[in-house]
C-alpha cells in the first residue's frame, strides 16, 4: 500500500513539474498576446490620427470628386495631421522616420488639393465673362480663401479672371456705345453725340456703374463686408491683404476702358467752341475723376486717364475764355451817352454767371470756403480782368470826356460786375478787389465835385 502511494506521489509530482512548464509558457503567450493587442491598438490609433481614409484621399487626388465640402474637409484633415505631426516631432525623440514620412506624404496630398482648387477656380473664372452681373457663390469664396495660402496659384487664377473681365467690360462698353441695351433700350450712347455734355456724361456714368459693380463683385469674392460708405465719399482702406488684391484687380479689370473713353472724350472736348459747354464737360470730368480716384485709387490707370482728360478739358476751357477776353479788347467803342455798362460787358457777365452756376451746383457742401474760392479764382481772373480792362480802355476813347463821366462809367461797370458776383460766396475775394476799384472811382468823383 505504501509502495502504491509513493508511486502515485511520484507521478503527481512529475505531472506538476510538466504542467508548471506548460502554465509558464501559456502565461508568457498570454502576456505576449496582450502586448501585441495593445501595440495593434496603438498602431490603429496612430494610423487613424495620422493617415487619410480612402474617401479623403480620393477627394483630394481624384478628378472625379468635384470641388466642394468633401474636398475642403479633406484639406482640413490634412492640415490637422500636419499640425499633430509637428507636435509629435517636437518631443524628446525629435524627428523620427515615421514623422518625416507623414509630413512628406501629407505635403504631396495638400499640394494636389491646392492645384485642384486652382484648376477649378480658373475654370470658373473663365465662365464669369458671360454675365454682366456676377454673383459669387460661397463655394468660390471658400476656394479663394484657401488659395491665399498659395499666392502663386491664386495669382495665376486671378490673372485669368482679369483677362476675362477686361474683355467682357470692353465688349459691354462698346456695345453700350453703338448698340445700346437689350431691345435697343437704353438707346446707344453715341446717338447723343450731338449733345456733348450728355454724351460725355453718359459714357462716364456707364464706366462708373461698371466700376461699382466690379468693386462689389470683388469684395464679395474676397469676403470683404460693406462699410456703408456714401457714394463718392472717401473709401477707408485698412491696408489688408484682401484690399490689396481688390485694388490690383480693379485696376486691371477697368484698364481697357481707358483707351476708348479717352479717344471719344478728347474728340468731344477739342471740338467745343463755347466756354459754357467746355466748362460743363470739364467740371463733369472733375467730378468723376474725384469719385473714381476715391474708389480705385489715384495710381490706377483709369484714374490717370481721367486726370489727363480732365486737364485737357480745362485747358480747352481756359483757351476759350482767353480767346473771349482777347475779343473784348479787340473791338472797343466809346461809352454810351447814358454811361451804362456796355453790351459786351453784359454778355460776358452772362456767360460767367452760367459758369458760376455750374460750379456752384457741383459743390458737395463739405468743402472748406478757402478751397472753394481758390478752385474758382483762376476762372474769375480769366473772365473778369479782361472785362474790367475793356471798360477802362473804353473810358479813354471819347475825346473830351470829363473825368467825372469816366469815373461814373467805371463805377457803373464795376458795380454791375460786382452785383453779379455777389450771388455766390466763393467770389468774395474778387468782390473785395472790385470794391476797391469802386472806392477809388468814388474818391475821384468826390475830388472832382
Amino acid at each position: 500500500m505504501q509502495t502504491r502511494c509513493d508511486e502515485a506521489q511520484s507521478k503527481l509530482q512529475a505531472t506538476n513539474e510538466s504542467c508548471k512548464h506548460l502554465l509558464d509558457r501559456a502565461e508568457g503567450l498570454r502576456a505576449q498576446r496582450q502586448a501585441t493587442a495593445a501595440r495593434q491598438s496603438i498602431i490603429s490609433l496612430f494610423l487613424s490620427r495620422f493617415t487619410l481614409t480612402e474617401e479623403e484621399t480620393q477627394a483630394v487626388a481624384s478628378r472625379d470628386v468635384p470641388v466642394g465640402p468633401q474636398v475642403f474637409a479633406a484639406m482640413d484633415r490634412i492640415e490637422k495631421i500636419r499640425t499633430d505631426c509637428r507636435v509629435l516631432m517636437s518631443g524628446e525623440e525629435g524627428e523620427t522616420k515615421a514623422g518625416l514620412d507623414i509630413m512628406s506624404l501629407t505635403a504631396s496630398l495638400l499640394d494636389q488639393a491646392y492645384h485642384k482648387l486652382a484648376r477649378w477656380t480658373s475654370f470658373e473664372f473663365r465662365q464669369m465673362g458671360k454675365d454682366a452681373s456676377l454673383d459669387v457663390a460661397p463655394l468660390m469664396q471658400e476656394a479663394v480663401l484657401r488659395l491665399r495660402q498659395r499666392p502663386e496659384l491664386l495669382n495665376d487664377s486671378l490673372k485669368i479672371l482679369t483677362e476675362v473681365r477686361q474683355a467682357t467690360l470692353l465688349s459691354s462698353f462698346l456695345e453700350a456705345l453703338t448698340r445700346g441695351g437689350p431691345g435697343g433700350l437704353p438707346r446707344p450712347i453715341e446717338l447723343h453725340a450731338h449733345d456733348p455734355t450728355r454724351y460725355v456724361g453718359d459714357m462716364l456714368a456707364w464706366v462708373h456703374q461698371a466700376m461699382a459693380g466690379e468693386r462689389e463683385f470683388l469684395e464679395s469674392l474676397f469676403g470683404i463686408k460693406g462699410d456703408n460708405r456714401m457714394v463718392g465719399s472717401v473709401r477707408k482702406t485698412t491696408g489688408t491683404e484682401e484690399e490689396e488684391y481688390v485694388a490690383k484687380l480693379m485696376d486691371g479689370d477697368l484698364e481697357k476702358l481707358s483707351m476708348p473713353l479717352r479717344v471719344r472724350v478728347l474728340q468731344t472736348v477739342k471740338s467745343q467752341e463755347g466756354s459754357i459747354t467746355s466748362y460743363k464737360i470739364a467740371n463733369l470730368l472733375q467730378f468723376y475723376l474725384l469719385t473714381v480716384s476715391r474708389t480705385i485709387g489715384e495710381e490706377a490707370l483709369l484714374s490717370k486717364t481721367l486726370k489727363d482728360i480732365t486737364d485737357a478739358a480745362y485747358q480747352v476751357f481756359f483757351d476759350t475764355i482767353d480767346a473771349q477776353g482777347r475779343s473784348l479788347l479787340r473791338f472797343l467803342h466809346p461809352p454810351d451817352s447814358d454811361l451804362s455798362p456796355p453790351l459786351a460787358l453784359r454778355d460776358s457777365s452772362q456767360v460767367l454767371r452760367e459758369i458760376m452756376a455750374v460750379y456752384d451746383s457741383s459743390l458737395l457742401g463739405d468743402e472748406d470756403p478757402t478751397e472753394r474760392e481758390a478752385a474758382f479764382a483762376q476762372i474769375l481772373e480769366a473772365a473778369v480782368d479782361p472785362a474790367m480792362e475793356m471798360c477802362k480802355r473804353m473810358s479813354e476813347l471819347r475825346e473830351g470826356m470829363p473825368t467825372w463821366d469816366k469815373a461814373v462809367f467805371l463805377v457803373n461797370c464795376t458795380t454791375y460786375m460786382q452785383n453779379m458776383l455777389q450771388a455766390y460766396s466763393f467770389t468774395s475775394a474778387h468782390v473785395a478787389l472790385l470794391q476797391k476799384e469802386v472806392d477809388r472811382n468814388i474818391r475821384t468823383l468826390v475830388t472832382e465835385h
